[in-house]
């Protein structure tokens, strides 16, 4: 039988890397009227590999190779929504890309860089192109197979009923010089800061839940796990669920160490996730949904002078959100909701957000902020409450000199309404330079 053509429609936003789609019969790829990431797909069709249709349709696609094709048919179909094309290589199409309805298509079949809509520049020396930041692969490291080499915090006393001090259980796990420690279901309360050791290269929580103690909530700048090893194999954190009673002034993580890190399939409900406590180190992040509930409102992710690369990421609440103070960050796929900025980035940082949903936001404040920083931001809103949306896009703070993008003098998605208009960010650009370049 012959593949159908891949075709999602929802709501949200997904991410997708590296696939292969061949011997689709209409489309490699269609996207209809939702919000998508690609990047990596080889295509090896007679058809369009990929097909964009539907007014609210965003898609930024990414180091592609479409191959194949039908030297009367392009690789690329834009009948209607929002584009961001970038490192298209094909082969076998007549063109690379085949715009609808007056869109401007570039020639040839390859597309260095390409933006469907404009996007106004609110300052000088702004120029509407990608950073092009590297995007580094997340590690995949290979677990033990040896049940040896696996110790669970169980086996060292703890309880996991909620109530029971697991602490010095959960110590004594990390300390037992096994690469793999794992929990089993259950809640697991924790009262102060545990230390990771090098020895340690994953941490599963098995969806398991925790519980922050008494002494735990008040601790400011202070991770429930503290990574203070240094290590050449990374360190995984994964697979947690942890619910309404791990809540306080602390993170999950407290990155105290270069050791590169993989944050993968996490959940804290409302409590903030990550901060580093030391600079220089490498963040992965799949699959992360962090949502900062309760005062002191800490922002849901603190990145000092890393180096991160994050898809599907689900910040709420935080305020900000996201800090990336002086390091780069890569956002592919993101979900936000609620009040606070999403991405503030400050002293000499570079985000690039690169596809991603604005859910709800609080009207006083700008979904995303840059101060004396590099950003570029692809993404969209699609907000379904009445009066609860970002007025202000971007706020950008330039060497003294500020300016703001507001959300009405951008393109909106069909299917507006007056109460809860649905904005898209083509690809906003700030200054090439700042202070320090």
């Amino acid at each position: 039988r012959r593949q159908r053509q891949m075709c999602i429609r929802d709501r949200l936003y997904t991410a997708i890397e590296h696939i292969t789609l061949r011997s689709q019969n209409v489309a490699g790829l269609m996207l209809k009227d939702h919000n998508l990431a690609v990047r990596g797909i080889a295509s090896e069709n007679a058809v369009p590999a990929v097909v964009v249709d539907g007014d609210q349709s965003t898609l930024a696609l990414l180091d592609c190779y479409l191959t194949g094709g039908d030297p009367g048919e392009p690789a690329i179909e834009l009948h209607s929504g929002f584009l961001l094309a970038r490192n298209i290589k094909t082969s076998g199409y007549a063109t690379a890309l085949n715009a609808v309805r007056g869109h401007q298509a570039p020639s040839g079949s390859e597309i260095e860089s390409y933006i469907s809509h404009e996007c106004p520049l609110i300052l000088p020396g702004a120029v509407q192109k990608t950073l092009n930041l590297p995007i580094e692969e997340t590690p995949k490291p290979q677990r033990p197979t040896d049940p040896g080499q696996w110790v669970s915090v169980n086996h060292f006393g703890a309880k996991g009923d909620g109530l029971t001090d697991d602490t010095e259980a959960i110590q004594k796990a990390m300390n037992a010089g096994k690469p793999v420690v794992y929990f089993q279901p259950g809640s697991y309360l924790i009262d102060r800061t545990i230390e990771v050791p090098s020895e340690v290269n994953f941490v599963n929580f098995m969806y398991c839940d925790l519980v922050a103690g008494g002494n735990l909530q008040e601790q400011e700048d202070a991770g429930t796990f503290r990574v203070s090893g240094e290590a050449e194999q990374p360190l995984v954190f994964e697979d947690l669920f942890a619910f309404e009673r791990y809540f306080g002034a602390h993170y999950l993580v407290d990155h105290a160490s270069t050791r590169t890190l993989v944050l993968s399939d996490l959940h804290t409900q409302v409590g903030a996730l990550y901060f580093n406590s030391i600079s220089g180190g490498k963040v992965f992040i799949e699959n992360i949904c962090c949502t900062d509930q309760f005062p002191p409102y800490r922002n849901c992710m603190t990145f000092r002078g890393q180096k991160v690369w994050a898809r599907q990421l689900n910040p709420e609440r935080g305020e900000p959100m996201i800090l990336n103070d002086g390091g780069d960050l890569v956002l592919m796929g993101y979900k936000s909701e609620g009040r606070g900025v999403i991405v503030h980035t400050v002293n000499g940082g570079r985000t690039e957000v690169l596809g991603g949903v604005i859910n709800v936001g609080r009207p006083g404040d700008a979904a995303f902020v840059s101060e004396d920083a590099r950003v570029r931001i692809t993404t969209a809103s699609q907000n379904r409450h009445p009066g609860g949306y970002y007025r202000t896009a971007v706020r950008t703070i330039d060497r003294g000199h500020a300016a703001e993008l507001e959300a009405a003098n951008l393109p909106l998605r069909a299917g507006n309404e007056a109460s809860a208009p649905q904005f898209v960010i083509p690809l906003y650009a700030s200054p090439l330079d700042f202070v320090g370049d």
